[in-house]
C-alpha cells in the first residue's frame, strides 16, 4: 500500500478533529498543535475513536491535552530519577573498581573475569567508541594532555573518565 496522505495546515488538522467530533476551540486546539504534533497527539486521543475515525460523543481537546500534560511531567520525573541512580552507579562503579583494581583496571583482561575473551575484546572496543565520540570538556582535557604516552601510543582514561562517557548500550 502506498502511503498518500498529504500534509495539512494545523487549521486544516483542527477542521479535521472537529469534523470528526472532538470538542475544542479552534484558535486554542491549532495553537496546541503548533506545539506538539498531531501524530504525537493522535496517541492520546486513540481511545476515544470509533473504528470509523470519529470521536466517541463528548470527546473534549481538554481532556486529551490533560492527559498529554500529565505524561510529560510523569516522564520528567521518572527522567530525573533515572539520571539520579545513573550518576550515582557511574560514580560508585569509578570509585570501588579504580581502588580495587587501579585506575587503568579495565584494561587489564584479568581484572573482569566474567567475560570471555571475544567479549572484552567487544567490552573494550565499546569503551573506546565512547571514549572517542565524548564531547565532554573533561574528556577534551584528559585528550589533551594524558592521552599521547611518550613512546606515541594513546591510552585510555582512568576509571572515573571512562564510565561517565559510557552508554546505556553498553554490555
Amino acid at each position: 500500500m502506498e502511503y498518500s496522505k498529504a500534509a495539512l495546515t494545523y487549521e486544516q488538522q483542527a477542521d479535521l478533529l472537529m469534523g470528526c467530533g472532538m470538542q475544542a476551540e479552534k484558535a486554542l486546539l491549532v495553537k496546541r498543535l503548533s506545539q506538539v504534533s498531531y501524530y504525537r497527539l493522535s496517541g492520546y486521543w486513540y481511545p476515544y475513536r470509533h473504528s470509523d475515525g470519529s470521536f466517541a460523543e463528548g470527546t473534549a481537546f481538554k481532556t486529551v491535552w490533560d492527559a498529554y500534560t500529565f505524561d510529560r511531567r510523569f516522564r520528567l520525573v521518572v527522567l530525573d530519577a533515572i539520571e539520579r541512580v545513573e550518576v550515582y552507579v557511574r560514580s560508585k562503579l569509578a570509585y570501588e573498581l579504580s581502588h580495587a583494581q587501579s585506575p587503568f583496571g579495565y584494561q587489564e583482561r584479568g581484572n573482569l573475569p566474567g567475560l570471555a575473551d571475544k567479549e572484552y575484546e567487544t567490552f573494550i572496543d565499546h569503551v573506546s567508541q565512547c571514549y572517542r565520540r565524548s564531547r565532554e570538556q573533561f574528556v577534551v582535557h584528559y585528550k589533551k594532555k594524558y592521552e599521547k604516552q611518550p613512546d606515541g601510543t594513546s591510552k585510555l582514561p582512568p576509571y572515573w573518565i571512562i564510565v561517565e562517557t559510557f552508554d546505556f548500550g553498553l554490555t
